[in-house]
């Protein structure tokens, strides 16, 4: 609900160096936990779904490169 607003706001694209960077460190140096159940993986996979909801526009064209590779 409230990532709605923070897309909207006119801080997005600083929002967005700082938090995309933190996001690809965290999912790439975490462990992979294998179990559903896991607090890690639920973390990782709502990280995940962050990404995905994020719009793609002019705001994460830099980091697009980064988030897809």
């Amino acid at each position: 609900e409230n990532f709605e607003n923070v897309t909207s706001s006119p801080q997005y694209s600083t929002f967005l160096e700082h938090i995309i960077p933190r996001f690809l460190t965290f999912l790439q140096d975490g462990e992979v936990q294998f179990l559903q159940e896991k607090p890690a993986q639920q973390l990782r996979k709502l990280v995940l779904e962050i990404i995905h909801r994020i719009p793609t526009n002019e705001h994460l064209r830099p980091h697009t490169k980064n988030v897809l590779s």
